[in-house]
């Protein structure tokens, strides 16, 4: 018998290569960019090339592709916690985090 893994997301993601730019982690600035694995309504997945702690506190920007109106990629700033990290076979990290509040770049 097939030992099963327990599904863990609340929401369905979305396979997205998008930039992302972590500006914090634990409180300090990390100031890295990176790119994303997936992306869901809560939450996503990206890399880093070093190891946070489960339940740090991140900070990080999300570029939106370009839409047909503005034609300029749109930022969003999530502020989330690493909810899983993993170490990967490259040395690089994969980090599931949640994204608990957000705003736009340059909203008031």
């Amino acid at each position: 018998m097939r030992d099963k893994t327990v599904e863990r997301r609340k929401a369905p993601r979305f396979s997205m290569r998008l930039p992302v730019f972590v500006n914090s982690c634990a409180g300090e600035r990390c100031d890295m960019s990176t790119i994303s694995r997936d992306v869901s309504s809560n939450g996503i997945y990206f890399y880093m090339d070093s190891a946070i702690e489960e339940g740090a506190a991140l900070a990080f920007t999300l570029s939106l592709p370009p839409d047909d109106v503005l034609r300029v990629p749109i930022r969003v700033n999530y502020n989330g916690r690493a909810v899983r990290v993993r170490r990967l076979s490259n040395n690089t990290y994969g980090v599931a985090a949640t994204m608990e509040s957000s705003g736009f770049v340059g909203e008031a």
